[in-house]
């Protein structure tokens, strides 16, 4: 059973949700920038479903002889930034976007990493170490550091 909320959110681990309401109807898109998994629902009822790492994504449905599209436009995935529109029978009418809140991740943080990538090969090729471990540390700490510069992001509504 899908919990679908009540309104707009966003979780680092449980995804993107944008509520629309046409009328009676509950339209519910959801994406996962994580595993490219994207779900749309109406009335609580799956109705579509794809994985989409691409930047731009479209899902097309038909309910009660009205053609709805929600599109999903990912401009820049490590800064939490999604953009999700509904459009019915050719007209956008509602469309949300995301962005963080208190992003610290700067060309610093890119930089560091860089040293970690340095310090990683010579620590491989002097003392023997295993690939796998240095790698699991270069992917710690970039999802500490990502975890740390991303404190909330918030949902906004785009001027129609």
């Amino acid at each position: 059973m899908n919990k679908i909320p009540k309104s707009s959110q966003v979780s680092l681990s449980k995804g993107f949700w944008f509520i629309f309401r046409d009328g009676e109807r509950e339209i519910a898109a959801h994406g996962s920038t994580i595993t490219g998994r994207e779900r749309i629902f109406v009335n609580g009822e799956l109705i579509s479903e794809k994985r989409s790492l691409s930047k731009r994504s479209e899902h097309q449905f038909t309910v009660n002889e009205n053609i709805y599209k929600v599109i999903f436009v990912v401009p820049q995935i490590l800064q939490g930034k999604m953009e999700c529109s509904l459009i019915k029978d050719g007209k956008c009418i509602r469309a949300f976007k995301t962005s963080p809140k208190n992003s610290k991740f700067r060309t610093l943080d890119f930089i560091i990493l860089g040293l970690i990538g340095g310090v990683s090969g010579f620590l491989i090729s002097h003392f023997k170490l295993p690939f796998w471990l240095i790698f699991f540390v270069i992917f710690a700490v970039i999802v500490i550091r990502v975890s740390q510069a991303t404190k909330e992001i918030v949902i906004d509504d785009i001027e129609v």
